[in-house]
């Protein structure tokens, strides 16, 4: 026999859609055997809202995301300036950039430079770091340095620049020397 204390089988299956359980049983003498089951759904995840008519949670469907399920009653709409495929995520659109994958304020980066890329995590270009990708990268294995309003250069391509101005200056020296000698004689 089974005993339920509030729904029936039939309404206990049709809940459990995309929920976990656990059943455990206890056999009592032979002679009458009984069985308690016991189930335990899993609470709601981020990206999903608990649905009290139907008593299940629900994930959040496209342009809309949810990060604290015991929190939101709703799935919010998506912020602009960014693509919301459903459930708990965010991606930015290429040109902002926000704090984290669980912020909603999105800030436009500087519309001069294409650092910004965007997604869930706010990547910057190569070479970019930091808020707004507006600081120039600075790591172990490469170090970039600003040049002009909103552009950062890698050093390694700067020194071959460099190396070709100065082999150019250099040149042109012993050039002006060369005439210089040729008009005195």
């Amino acid at each position: 026999f089974f005993f339920f204390k509030q729904k029936t089988a039939y309404e206990m299956l049709r809940s459990l859609v995309g929920s976990e359980m656990c059943i455990r049983d206890r056999i009592q003498p032979a002679t009458n055997p009984q069985y308690q089951i016991k189930i335990g759904f899993r609470a709601c995840i981020s990206g999903e809202i608990f649905d009290p008519a139907q008593s299940i949670c629900e994930s959040c469907s496209r342009d809309k995301y949810s990060f604290s399920p015991r929190e939101d009653k709703i799935c919010h709409e998506c912020p602009q300036n960014a693509e919301c495929p459903g459930r708990n995520i965010i991606q930015v659109n290429q040109g902002y950039w926000r704090t984290s994958s669980i912020s909603t304020n999105i800030y436009e980066c500087n519309p001069l430079g294409d650092q910004c890329l965007g997604g869930q995590d706010s990547k910057c270009k190569e070479g970019y770091s930091g808020p707004l990708c507006e600081v120039c990268l600075v790591n172990e294995t490469h170090i970039y340095f600003r040049q002009g309003a909103v552009t950062c250069v890698n050093c390694k391509e700067a020194g071959n620049s460099v190396a070709i101005v100065c082999t150019f200056v250099f040149l042109y020296t012993l050039y002006l020397i060369f005439v210089i000698r040729m008009n005195v004689m």
